[in-house]
């Protein structure tokens, strides 16, 4: 059974951007929680404000695309792969589409993973979704979201980059305790891996990066966002990078 597959049996909550960017995400359970309860799927509608498309490296007549969605209460970065070309035009900037996706975690940051999407003409549509909410949540059909879990979480987690032996400073120049690199020699070791395979028409995995770099998961999933954000790497699939060529 496929990962998307295994949602399917989860509703997709219609909500705005805002309830998930406020929601607390569960690692272990792999769920949100919002306002509405546990949500794993969602329905919203929104405006593509960025788009960034790039063919699929196992299809030659498909595309991979990700966007950026406005929908008036924050901001949410989405996924579509394998689109097929006639299915392009209702992803272009300035577009309000209805979208209803699996919501992901990366490095803390929500993004949706688009299963269905439709593109919106009738401006009524917007309207009735943003009432349909509103009428959720003066009804009272809303829950509070847990917050001592979630702080008990982020402390774990922070104690976790920590061993008995040694203290990470964040200075950027700093030395790495996993194999006494610095973290600037560590991204570019990530990032010559990736652009080399990139350069063979290769994907690179994470799994590969975690055997070739030799550093915590935690760590190595760091430095690759740090990439991502200097616009070095992006991720062509669900733990796949390649480089800006």
């Amino acid at each position: 059974m496929t990962e998307t597959s295994q949602y399917l049996r989860f509703p997709a909550i219609r909500c705005w951007i805002k309830h998930i960017l406020d929601a607390y995400y569960d690692e272990i359970g792999n769920i949100f929680y919002t306002i509405f309860g546990k949500v794993k799927r969602v329905r919203l509608i929104a405006t593509i404000r960025d788009k960034y498309e790039f063919p699929s490296f196992d299809s030659e007549t498909t595309a991979n695309i990700n966007l950026e969605l406005d929908d008036g209460t924050g901001l949410i970065r989405a996924s579509k792969w394998k689109v097929e070309p006639e299915e392009i035009a209702r992803y272009e900037i300035g577009n309000i589409a209805y979208f209803i996706g699996v919501l992901q975690s990366r490095e803390g940051v929500p993004s949706l993973r688009i299963e269905i999407s439709k593109r919106i003409i009738d401006p009524n549509e917007f309207l009735l979704h943003d009432a349909i909410i509103i009428k959720k949540i003066k009804s009272g059909e809303v829950v509070e979201i847990p917050k001592l879990d979630q702080e008990l979480n982020e402390i774990d987690s922070k104690l976790s980059e920590f061993d008995d032996n040694s203290i990470i400073s964040p200075s950027f120049s700093q030395q790495d305790p996993d194999n006494n690199k610095t973290e600037d020699s560590i991204k570019e070791m990530i990032f010559s891996i990736i652009e080399e395979n990139t350069h063979n028409r290769k994907n690179t995995h994470l799994n590969e990066l975690k055997i070739k770099i030799q550093i915590t998961e935690n760590k190595l999933k760091r430095y690759i966002r740090d990439l991502e954000q200097a616009s070095k790497i992006y991720m062509s699939d669900e733990n796949v990078y390649q480089s800006y060529e």
